[in-house]
């Protein structure tokens, strides 16, 4: 097997593993978006079928005002709403900061392919890229400060190396 079919394998593998990975965070925004009532209202058959009784309105108009200070029952509610209507605003963000990220990074990648740089190189960039944005969605999810920022930077400075490898290697000869 030639070296370029091996850069083939690994960043074929890699675009897939990161389209499950993006597609697994597409789901579960929209499950997210669904407690918070954020979806649009004619998905409300959606949340019956998971079990939420939460109005779906794009989030317009889903608390009730004038509320007592002094009814735990309500305050309790609201704060289930505050921590509900957060998850779906964190899951948000990781899917736009997926968007503004694997999408590039996977066209360096395939560049790089198609230029037949060192599959060894690729494959180990490759392994990092997807590590620091797997990494980067867990401790994103689960407000992991400052990991969430240390594995973006991993995954965005492997993508920078192998760019900047792959310039090189193409005007070598």
């Amino acid at each position: 097997m030639g070296d370029y079919d091996d850069a083939v394998k690994y960043s074929l593998l890699s675009t897939v593993f990161l389209w499950l990975k993006f597609s697994f965070c597409t789901y579960y925004q929209g499950y997210a978006k669904i407690g918070a009532g954020l979806r649009a209202p004619e998905d409300q058959f959606v949340a019956s079928n998971v079990g939420s009784e939460t109005q779906q309105s794009f989030g317009v108009n889903t608390r009730q005002t004038g509320a007592s200070a002094t009814d735990a029952t309500q305050n309790d509610s609201l704060l289930d709403d505050e921590k509900t209507a957060e998850t779906a605003a964190r899951w948000n963000r990781i899917v736009a900061n997926d968007l503004e990220c694997i999408p590039m990074g996977l066209f360096v990648i395939w560049a790089c392919t198609l230029a037949g740089v060192d599959s060894c190189v690729l494959l180990v960039i490759n392994i990092v890229f997807a590590v620091g944005r797997l990494g980067h969605t867990i401790c994103y999810a689960f407000a992991l400060q400052p990991w969430r920022t240390v594995f973006w930077t991993v995954g965005q400075l492997s993508i920078l190396v192998l760019g900047v490898y792959g310039v090189i290697k193409v005007f070598e000869d």
